[in-house]
């Protein structure tokens, strides 16, 4: 059509650019890693280290050379720490990234591949202080340093240090935080950590690894030299400043008092309530700090009952009273503070007001819903007597010792508990123990509290004893007996006889009374009042001991008829008490009637061993038999049959033994029968005789003093050669002392005589 305008034709749009060449890409599944690859290291998922890769199992890895990349830009990508809002570049990079990618340049040596995780945070002051001295410190450590030229693995020992150096600033700010403590200059205690020369080498890395472990510090400063020591130890406080046990040990490293007080008092500031630090610290002080500084402990500590009992005795007794309130207060179920009250009130003089603390103590402990173990509180009473306070130790048996405790068990128990503590050298519980117990039991228990006292009390003591057991008990003739032979013994003879009198007014039919008379009027050389005792006792039906001391009466007098005929009269009644038979067979031989006396000089030696045999079969275990036995072999020179009666007898001759062969007869002697008297005594005789004196300790006068005093305690009736020498008529009123010196006459004649073995 006309007048129309043709339709324009479309212009064909260009056809699309060719898309860009992607690089290719590795098939990292199904192809081998490149040499020295280690997976995941380049973002810091390294695998763990197990115990079979240590060593030289597994080479540490060959990396790149950190210099060659230090020219090189840090490519930045999402995930490091990039703030928002901030261009990060275009998708169309990735050809770079493979080609310039350093997997070491996003590594720090402080934060690993996290680095800058948060560096778009405003950092405050610690921060820019803590990078200025992470800045300053140097990549060496002991006077060693590994270049980055070498290897890119980090220095974990210069990482420590740094870190050291931080908290070190940082308590250098808190020094002074703690009140009351003086302020310790650390640097002039933590030394320049560049001294510390590496100990063994596992424990350096053991520090290096594990700087939170106390042992490995420990260890390590074990290992290291004096010198090095001090600088191991500072930087293990560096790296533990809570650690009590690196804090001793840098005060045992320090060689005055002074120093290893302010090494102490520098961990106080770091570890306030460290009871085993304020001990510590406080033994190395005066009085007067100590004072002071067991004031600031029980405020760190007020849980802990010996600082508040360690206050207390250095404090004045006003003073002291007020703590023990307050500590009262903090502890209100711990016994120890009452006791130590109790204890304060006796020290001052205040011994009315002793049990009523122990006592007021008790009942406040069962207000708290405390139970109170009896056997408890008898132990806490024995550091109180060891420490003098008789009088508390007193009052915690008299308020405890029956709690717990049914009546029908009350005396088996009282007696046993004293019984032990007197095992124990516990000799005031004891006694406490009895005086309660014969407050509940008034007519027993008396013979072994005497027994207590007369072992262990006074004179004084042991008869207020008496006079209180005699009062409750009249009948009790051990315990008049015991009073008379003190007063005896003491040599109070009218005060002897008195209590005698009186015991027998009391008792008239008391045999042992009779003979306890019958002996004082006799050693006081009053026989004839002696024999009227006796024949009062014999009338009233006495036994063989009656007539026996009337014999011994009868023989000092010189009236051997009589004697001879009240012998008789005992053998009739009392035939099987072998003592008539030795003493009629002594009278007839001293009459000179041997053959009635002896039957060995009569009839021989076969006879005499025909009945030493006989006798040993009806009493096999007579020590005394066998003896006589060996002596009637010997006195006729049979010296093997007196070998074979000593095998026979399970004794070894020790005497009789050739020289070579006595000292060990002697070993063997001692270990068959330790405690046997004849065997010590032949075995003091063997060392006078090889000259080894100084074994026995023959000592001087003083010595000589003690034995004499220690034989006159014991008594002595019995013993061969004893027997022999008191027995006699002429020697029948002397005193212990003086028959002691004349057996010691006696036997240094024999010695001289036969000396043994000679």
């Amino acid at each position: 059509m006309s007048g129309t305008a043709p339709t324009p034709t479309p212009t064909p749009l260009p056809p699309p650019p060719p898309a860009a060449a992607r690089p290719a890409r590795y098939d990292f599944l199904n192809s081998k890693p490149p040499p020295n690859y280690v997976a995941g290291l380049g973002r810091g998922a390294t695998s763990f280290t197990t115990r079979s890769d240590i060593g030289p199992a597994r080479a540490a890895p060959d990396l790149p050379d950190r210099s060659a990349s230090a020219t090189v830009a840090p490519a930045i990508g999402r995930g490091r720490g990039k703030p928002p809002g901030e261009d990060d570049g275009s998708e169309d990079d990735g050809g770079d990234e493979e080609k310039d990618y350093d997997e070491n340049q996003k590594f720090d040596e402080y934060e690993g591949n996290d680095a800058d995780l948060f560096s778009y945070a405003a950092a405050d002051d610690d921060d820019r202080e803590a990078d200025a001295v992470w800045d300053s410190v140097p990549r060496a450590a002991g006077g060693t340093e590994t270049p980055w030229a070498q290897t890119s693995v980090t220095d974990l020992t210069a990482v420590g240090e740094g870190r050291g150096t931080v908290l070190s600033l940082k308590l250098d700010r808190l020094s002074g935080s703690i009140s009351g403590l003086a302020v310790v200059d650390p640097k002039g205690y933590l030394t320049d950590l560049k001294s510390c020369s590496a100990a063994h080498p596992a424990f350096q890395r053991g520090c290096e690894e594990c700087p939170k472990n106390e042992d490995v510090w420990l260890e390590a400063c074990r290992l290291a030299s004096p010198d090095e020591a001090k600088a191991v130890i500072a930087r293990g406080v560096m790296s533990i400043p809570n650690s009590v046990k690196l804090w001793l040990q840098a005060a045992k490293l320090e060689s005055s008092d002074l120093n290893k007080s302010r090494v102490l008092r520098k961990g106080l500031e770091h570890i306030p309530d460290s009871v085993r630090l304020w001990k510590a610290v406080v033994e190395l002080a005066n009085e007067e700090d100590a004072r002071l500084l067991l004031h600031r402990a029980v405020e760190c500590c007020p849980l802990h009952v010996e600082l508040w009992l360690a206050l207390v005795r250095l404090e004045t007794y006003d003073q002291a009273r007020k703590i023990l309130d307050k500590a009262r207060e903090k502890l209100p179920k711990e016994p120890a503070i009452w006791i130590m009250a109790a204890k304060l009130e006796e020290a001052n003089g205040n011994a009315q007001s002793v049990n009523k603390v122990i006592e007021r103590g008790i009942r406040c402990l069962q207000r708290e819903g405390m139970d109170i173990d009896r056997e408890a509180w008898l132990k806490e009473a024995e550091p109180a007597e060891r420490a003098g306070s008789v009088l508390t130790c007193q009052a915690i048996v008299k308020n405890t010792i029956g709690i717990g405790v049914e009546d029908e068990d009350q005396k088996h128990t009282w007696v046993a508990d004293a019984e032990e503590c007197k095992k124990r050298g516990s000799i005031e519980i004891a006694r406490a123990i009895y005086a309660h117990a014969l407050t509940v039991f008034l007519t027993s228990i008396w013979l072994k509290a005497a027994q207590l006292e007369k072992s262990h009390g006074t004179g004084e003591s042991l008869d207020a004893l008496l006079k209180k057991a005699v009062n409750y008990n009249p009948l009790a003739e051990v315990l008049r007996l015991m009073a008379a032979k003190k007063k005896w013994l003491a040599g109070d003879m009218p005060a002897a006889c008195a209590i005698l009198q009186e015991a027998y007014a009391a008792i008239p039919n008391s045999e042992e009374i009779c003979l306890a008379a019958f002996k004082l009027e006799f050693e006081n050389n009053e026989p004839e009042r002696a024999k009227m005792l006796l024949a009062k006792a014999s009338e009233r039906g006495g036994t063989e001991r009656v007539w026996m001391k009337s014999a011994i009466v009868e023989r000092e007098l010189g009236n051997v008829g009589e004697e001879k005929r009240l012998l008789e009269e005992g053998l009739t009644l009392f035939p099987l008490f072998f003592k008539f038979w030795l003493m009629l067979g002594q009278m007839e031989d001293c009459l000179g009637n041997g053959a009635k006396a002896k039957e060995e000089k009569i009839s021989g030696l076969s006879k005499s061993r025909a009945v030493l045999i006989m006798a040993r079969k009806k009493n096999p275990a007579t020590p005394e038999l066998w003896l006589a036995a060996i002596r009637a072999e010997l006195r006729n020179g049979n010296k093997k049959e007196a070998d074979a009666l000593l095998a026979k007898a399970l004794q070894e001759s020790i005497e009789m033994a050739p020289r070579p062969q006595r000292k060990g007869k002697s070993t063997d002697a001692i270990k068959q029968s330790d405690h046997d008297p004849h065997v010590i005594a032949t075995m003091a005789k063997l060392f006078c005789l090889t000259g080894r004196l100084i074994k026995l300790g023959h000592g001087n006068a003083d010595t000589q003093k003690d034995v004499l005093k220690r034989c006159v305690a014991s008594e002595p009736k019995h013993g061969e050669k004893w027997q022999a020498i008191s027995k006699t008529v002429e020697n029948s009123h002397l005193p212990v002392e003086a028959l002691l010196k004349k057996a010691v006459v006696v036997l240094d004649v024999e010695e001289n005589i036969n000396p043994a073995g000679a």
